[in-house]
């Protein structure tokens, strides 16, 4: 009685290995067959992958007179397998062995709530890896010269080709440089001014700038935050002139017509005017050129709304992260991650997106509209 009040489940088997007496402890009993295990051997009531283990523990308490722990499964009806730790006491000399368990129950269930929770963790780190790819990808194709700033110390941060060319220097040594390293030293007092008025206000500033190499710059700054950081988004784009074109990177194009990720480019009231194959196979369209003039409107599963919300964050702060739904031609909604960026195109401005289906995470997928 006070084996089985102790462990959660007390077996005596013979030295033939055959069970001779059982009691069960516990609030919940390990098993509601344990009572007709009574004449059979203790072995063929596991499972087949832990039968070594009850011979190696019987063994050693044959040998010793005690045994190591071992974990040990017993089929159920239910399904799922039972998991018990036994050890066994030789009692006496020549006689029985006293076999104590407890239930692993409750362990495996924690195992596997950590297991589970782990697999959502490394999920969410490459879905938030793949965004991060895509909104790079939409950074780079940006014609105007897009810097991310520091907000405490006026450092450069990130940077895209455009940025090298306007201002003069590389992708590799331009983060960690002043942000207005390449301005005429006249022009700093100005923009360190913008920049922290940008800051304390949280406000989008804009302000005219001179550059070393001669020649004025139209600059625009918002305040964003990223894991915890206060950083300073700046667009800039030459005064009344074109970014020099792209020379450094004739794969761009052929890129963005490859990749498994939806991109599309549209105007600034949100009508489409390219796509490449993969946002026509999203929408369920014939081809691309079918589509052009469209309104993306016609995709947001809440319409003109969602995409007046989205083309005013991309107006307000040049760049946006949204988790939305998607409506395509025969009307089934699709969930979607989309980055946008606002391009600068002389007198005029287009917008990029990059469009990628995801599958629902449960009840909270509902939740849509969530912006970075």
């Amino acid at each position: 009685m006070l084996v089985s009040v102790a462990s959660d489940i007390a077996l005596v088997i013979d030295d033939q290995g055959v069970i001779r007496s059982v009691a069960l402890g516990g609030t919940e009993p390990v098993s509601a067959a344990a009572g007709e295990w009574l004449g059979r051997q203790w072995i063929d009531t596991v499972t087949p992958d832990t039968r070594r283990k009850v011979e190696d523990l019987l063994s050693e308490a044959a040998e010793s007179g005690v045994s190591r722990t071992r974990h040990i499964n017993h089929p159920s009806p239910a399904g799922s397998d039972l998991p018990v730790a036994y050890t066994a006491v030789r009692l006496g000399h020549g006689g029985p062995l006293l076999v104590v368990g407890r239930d692993l129950r409750a362990v495996s269930a924690m195992q596997q709530r950590l297991v589970d929770a782990q697999q959502s963790m490394e999920r969410d780190y490459w879905r938030m890896r793949q965004a991060e790819t895509r909104y790079r990808l939409l950074f780079q194709i940006a014609t105007d010269a897009v810097l991310v700033v520091d907000a405490d110390t006026l450092r450069i941060v990130d940077a895209n080709r455009a940025a090298g060319r306007l201002f003069g220097g590389t992708l590799q040594d331009m983060p960690g440089r002043h942000a207005g390293y390449a301005l005429a030293p006249a022009s700093l007092p100005a923009l360190e001014e913008l920049l922290g008025t940008v800051r304390v206000s949280e406000r989008p500033g804009d302000a005219m700038f001179e550059l070393a190499s001669g020649g004025r710059i139209h600059a625009w700054v918002s305040l964003f935050r990223d894991e915890g950081s206060t950083l300073l988004l700046m667009r800039a784009w030459p005064d009344g002139g074109q970014i020099p074109p792209v020379a450094d990177d004739p794969m761009l194009p052929e890129l963005v017509r490859l990749t498994p990720d939806a991109v599309a480019f549209t105007d600034e009231q949100g009508l489409l005017l390219s796509a490449n194959p993969a946002f026509v196979e999203l929408v369920q369209g014939n081809e691309a050129a079918s589509l052009r003039g469209r309104s993306m409107a016609d995709w947001l599963s809440d319409g003109g709304e969602a995409l007046n919300v989205l083309l005013a964050a991309v107006r307000q702060s040049g760049t946006l992260r949204l988790a939305t739904r998607l409506r395509n031609e025969r009307g089934h909604a699709v969930d979607v991650e989309l980055s946008a960026v606002l391009i600068h195109n002389g007198d005029s401005n287009n917008i990029g997106l990059i469009i990628r289906a995801v599958q629902p995470r449960g009840p909270g997928a509902r939740d849509r509209g969530h912006m970075h």
